[in-house]
């Protein structure tokens, strides 16, 4: 289910994202901040209470008011500021519907974009961590035989099977040797586990770092890699790709541009468009 709906996103974000491919991707964030926030001023406005908003504000301005008018009496001082705090719990409470249905379009916005400009592809003689992430009812050390990780042309592995029974993985440390999209394969409990890796010069450098079994919703998290079977003895296959420049906090630098111009163009439409928040 997951994959097929996961195949649908990215489907739809490929064509919706098209037109920026030749825009420096610092600008495409920005220019994606548009739809964005034109996106939450629509859910906004037809999703929250706005008198209820308006109002919230403006008990929350006449509170702050009275606190600055009678900042000699202590008695009315804590009433308003229990006034005015009673007040942001009931203008959260107005936000809270809109925000939870922006949410999940923003997300996988997000997700479109940090697969393209988070991670970078390998260079060639540059060298990585993949693992696995084994199913509950299996531990490395009880596994027979040997896991077995194989790189096809381009990719060699350099080290066997590390066994990490506290997190249920096992890793292996493999160095790129070509430029290119190249399969790995990993033997376990009778299974083949296959995915690429990337390494550079590529046409499109757009990385995954996990993939997850067709029935886990963590599988919207990989657009464009096809997912483990539902049966596969792995809950996860990874990569640790090198991050690129420019990310800060888990993100990408374009995000945190989509992010502010979205809040900037929000700001300035909010008005035009008569939408509170």
């Amino acid at each position: 289910m997951w994959e097929s709906v996961n195949r649908g996103l990215d489907a739809f974000f490929g064509v919706f994202l098209r037109p920026l491919s030749g825009v420096d991707p610092i600008w495409q964030g920005v220019i994606l901040g548009l739809p964005v926030a034109l996106l939450a001023l629509l859910i906004y406005r037809v999703a929250s209470d706005q008198q209820g908003i308006t109002k919230s504000k403006n008990l929350i301005k006449g509170h702050l008011l009275e606190l600055l008018l009678f900042r000699d009496d202590l008695k009315v001082i804590l009433g308003a500021q229990g006034r005015a705090l009673w007040q942001c719990v009931v203008y959260l409470r107005h936000a809270l519907i809109p925000l939870a249905i922006l949410i999940v379009p923003v997300l996988l916005l997000l997700v479109q974009i940090e697969t393209r400009y988070a991670n970078r592809a390998l260079e060639t003689g540059e060298s990585a961590l993949v693992g696995i992430i084994l199913a509950d009812d299996l531990t490395p050390s009880t596994i027979s035989p040997e896991p077995v990780l194989t790189g096809h042309h381009g990719i060699l592995v350099e080290t066997p099977a590390l066994r990490l029974d506290a997190e249920n993985r096992l890793i292996w440390r493999v160095r790129a040797v070509e430029p290119g999209n190249h399969v790995i394969s990993i033997r376990l409990n009778g299974s083949d586990i296959g995915r690429h890796i990337a390494v550079s010069p590529l046409e499109k450098e757009r990385v995954i770092e996990s993939i997850y079994r067709s029935i886990d919703f963590r599988t919207l998290g990989s657009p464009g890699e096809d997912a483990l079977t539902e049966s596969s003895p792995a809950v996860s296959l990874f990569v640790n790709y090198p991050d690129r420049a420019g990310k800060f906090a888990g993100l990408s630098y374009v995000s945190w541009a989509l992010f502010g111009a979205s809040l900037l163009f929000g700001f300035l439409l909010r008005r035009p468009l008569g939408v509170d928040f």
